[in-house]
């Protein structure tokens, strides 16, 4: 698998940032408590075809991850479990989970970052990705999330979902092509 030159953000896209596109879904979901107590949240409640106009709203350039890329970038050189290898024991410093989350998102950027400098790549929320799952009608989910358990966090763990769906445990992080504005072609 080549991957090429990409540039990858080092936190998820949070409420305060979606905002700037969408008030309305800033409205909806961030006075609701139980859903997201701060500005600096990962944003939830995205389709992934919410997040592909959010990427387009951001410019040229700006895309979803694809899930090689994602997983390249989570890994930062690990070819363990996790960015920082196979002990499970450590999780607790580098992702929300259903062990240390109180089943809730938690501001992006609070927890260790992997060797790369990125954030929250294990747990907090999904992530989408370009990539249709096999099935060609899901989109596929990177990352784990706040409630559940260590298994989902792992680097390689994926799901898959409808791309109109929407939830709570569901955000997004964007990527674009290094040193140019637009895809290579």
């Amino acid at each position: 698998m080549v991957i090429r030159p990409f540039e990858l953000a080092c936190r998820q896209v949070t409420h305060q940032q979606y905002a700037l596109y969408d008030p309305a879904h800033w409205k909806l979901y961030h006075e609701d408590r139980k859903y997201s107590p701060s500005a600096t949240c990962p944003v939830i409640f995205v389709s992934w075809w919410d997040a592909f106009a959010y990427c387009l709203f951001l410019g040229e350039g700006y895309r979803l991850p694809t899930e090689a890329e994602w997983e390249y970038a989570c890994r930062a050189g690990s070819p363990g479990a996790y960015c920082f290898g196979d002990d499970e024991a450590l999780l607790e410093e580098y992702a929300w989970y259903d062990k240390n989350s109180g089943r809730r998102a938690h501001p992006v950027g609070e927890l260790e970052a992997n060797g790369w400098g990125l954030y929250d790549m294990h747990g907090n929320v999904w992530e989408w990705c370009a990539d249709w799952y096999p099935d060609d009608s899901s989109r596929v989910l990177r990352g784990g999330c706040f409630y559940q358990r260590a298994s989902y966090c792992r680097s390689a763990d994926r799901l898959a979902f409808d791309p109109a769906y929407r939830y709570d445990y569901i955000g997004l992080r964007v990527a674009r092509w290094r040193g140019a504005s637009a895809a290579p072609s």
